[in-house]
């Protein structure tokens, strides 16, 4: 059961976390009232932004809810990390929103900078209040060291964006530095990931003098690279006359080609900031261990022997938890938290793991061969372009997700129906996939290009895969298994599939001139929420709420959308066809509404089925156990 902590939102961390929430919000919808532009820059001001205020929502809401104690992580080093993280994009996110975007008659843009600003300063005041303090024990991510790898690993990426290969495959120097970015963001990522997935208590070395060691080698790689990179990069390479200044930029407004100039300095400067970061790491790293450690050993002899932990000092303890790892302990908490993880060997070879890989494999082919073409210049196409984009990386991670969480033996500690989860997943890739093996050939393949319908062959073969694997996860006699699992379930999955394809094609001038049309949208939205309702209630296992019989309320609802799906189908084309097709439609509004219609057959034939179904295995399978 899901019990509220309603305090959590009443400390000052949790009051910080709401106005992040809500200023990120509002920066993003004033920035997104100005309109869209095409740069990269916008780009990545828009995501920081979205980004930031969702994983924001999602933390309020795991603590509100006290779910936060069933994710098998660190909680504390993750919440940290992320507020670095924020901390660190939203200040880029605020220099360069107004130096490329604001104009002094910008009010809009403007006021979007200073709400960005305050942003900064909030989620900097959250990692202020969530670092590690004398007398309290938290994650390695809480303390001065781990805060600092995550600024080295966010400023690597950086300098990983601004790398161009036409620059640095010249010469064996530029080469050299780019390896030195490669393994230090590499290593620093896994120190990461093992702190928030409690895994540091596997590792067979000494993890503090393993660390002090590659910060001595990662300071010795960055100076090469301070020196060699400015050095290969702009001897005898002043910057090109056609490279735009910042004023010329705002004063066109485009940015067509970016001076690859330009990002020689960013990462110049990147390598300087990165290099200073790792110096602070080393002289603390090597403080700590040949310092105060000592010093702290007696207090690390008597820590285990207590029931109750207390550090006098913060340094006294952040080599401590890599020490000692398997005794890493909340300082809310006294007992062991650790989460071992169990590694499953057997997901990954049998039918359906073997199924999952190709499908990874597969979507992620298509993904690449689509992108290699580049957004293609079509009137009326470019959002079934991006439809299909998203469906193949959509699919790709989430199956990887799967694939990874079943490996691991997580899957078992997801509060929610893995096995509902799972076959709602894959019965909607399957619907993704086909409608993308339609669309993708129709719109963009063309015979002389093989790339296009390379992409689309494989994207049929996905669509294979994922309908087997909803053959191989669907409810077997004699199996006990979800909801989602059976034939109604599937229906409920393939319903509100059908549904979204509708809302899709919905125009607002079209359905608001006519009550008769009104009242079909209605019909598409009340059955389209309850269906939803019935598939989220089954994977969150909160079925148990319902103060009524499941089966009979499932029976109601498909009888009563039968109905008003029936008077949908007589309706929307009486009111929706009164023209004829205009001349020269290419994909025009009227194209949209026989798609609707179509659709609407479609889910009251669905509905149709899932009625008699249901109907068949209440009133008829149940008498016949029952004689």
């Amino acid at each position: 059961m899901v019990t509220l902590n309603t305090q959590s939102l009443t400390t000052p961390v949790g009051i910080i976390r709401l106005l992040e929430f809500v200023l990120t919000l509002i920066t993003f919808s004033l920035v997104a009232s100005v309109g869209h532009t095409s740069f990269s820059f916008w780009a990545w001001c828009m995501f920081t932004w979205s980004f930031c205020s969702f994983v924001t929502l999602v933390i309020i809401i795991l603590e509100l809810t006290s779910l936060n104690a069933k994710v098998p992580i660190s909680w504390d080093d993750f919440t940290t990390a992320f507020a670095m993280l924020s901390t660190l994009m939203l200040l880029a996110a605020s220099v360069i929103y107004p130096r490329f975007f604001v104009c002094s008659k910008c009010a809009t843009q403007i006021a979007a900078t200073v709400i960005s600003c305050v942003c900064f300063g909030l989620y900097a005041t959250e990692v202020g209040l969530t670092r590690a303090k004398p007398g309290e024990i938290s994650g390695f991510l809480s303390t001065v060291p781990g805060l600092l790898k995550v600024l080295e690993t966010f400023v690597a990426c950086i300098i990983f964006i601004s790398l161009e290969p036409i620059f640095y495959n010249i010469y064996a120097g530029l080469q050299w530095c780019v390896a030195v970015y490669s393994i230090c963001f590499i290593v620093s990522l896994l120190i990461i990931l093992l702190t928030i997935g409690r895994l540091l208590a596997r590792c067979p070395f000494p993890l503090d003098k393993c660390l002090m060691g590659f910060n001595v080698l990662a300071v010795i790689m960055y100076i090469t690279a301070v020196v060699m990179w400015p050095i290969y990069s702009f001897n005898g390479n002043p910057r090109p006359s056609i490279c735009f200044s910042i004023q010329q930029y705002q004063q066109y407004q485009q940015y067509h080609q970016y001076c690859l100039w330009d990002s020689l300095v960013v990462v110049s400067c990147m390598t300087c900031i990165n290099l200073i970061a790792y110096i602070v790491d080393t002289v603390y790293s090597v403080r700590l261990v040949f310092f105060v450690s000592p010093a702290s050993q007696h207090e690390t002899c008597l820590l285990p022997h207590r029931n109750k932990l207390k550090v006098y000092h913060e340094e006294e303890l952040v080599y401590w938890r890599l020490k000692n790892p398997s005794m890493l302990v909340e300082y809310k908490k006294t007992e062991d938290l650790i989460v071992m993880l169990h590694v499953d060997f057997r997901t990954l070879i049998q039918p359906l793991g073997i199924v999952r890989m190709l499908e990874v494999v597969l979507t992620c082919i298509c993904f690449a061969l689509a992108a290699s073409e580049g957004v293609p210049i079509i009137e009326n196409g470019l959002s079934h372009w991006a439809w299909c984009m998203f469906c193949w990386c959509f699919c790709c991670f989430t199956t990887l997700l799967i694939l990874v969480l079943e490996f691991t033996s997580l899957s078992a500690k997801v509060p929610i129906s893995w096995e509902d989860f799972t076959m709602a997943f894959a019965m909607l890739a399957t619907l993704m996939m086909l409608t993308i093996s339609i669309v993708f050939p129709t719109f963009f393949a063309r015979a002389s290009d093989s790339r296009e319908i390379g992409a689309s062959a494989v994207s049929w073969l996905c669509f294979g895969l994922y309908a087997g694997e909803v053959w191989l996860i669907h409810k077997i006699p004699g199996e006990i298994s979800g909801f989602l699992s059976t034939v109604p379930g599937l229906l409920k999955i393939l319903e509100t599939f059908v549904s979204c394809i509708i809302f899709t094609c919905l125009s607002l001038g079209e359905y608001r001139r006519f009550p008769g049309t009104q009242w079909c949208v209605a019909v598409y939205s009340i059955c389209f929420i309850f269906s939803l309702l019935i598939i989220l209630l089954t994977i969150a296992r909160l079925l148990h709420v319902f103060p009524f019989s499941f089966d009979k309320a499932v029976i109601t609802f498909n009888i009563l959308a039968v109905a008003m799906y029936a008077t949908a189908v007589v309706i929307w084309p009486l009111y929706a066809f009164n023209n004829s097709r205009p001349d020269g439609c290419n994909h025009c509004s009227w194209d949209d509404l026989v798609v609707v219609t179509f659709m609407t057959v479609i889910n009251f034939l669905v509905y149709i089925g899932d009625m008699a179904y249901s109907v068949k295995i209440v009133f008829f399978t149940h008498h016949g156990e029952g004689g």
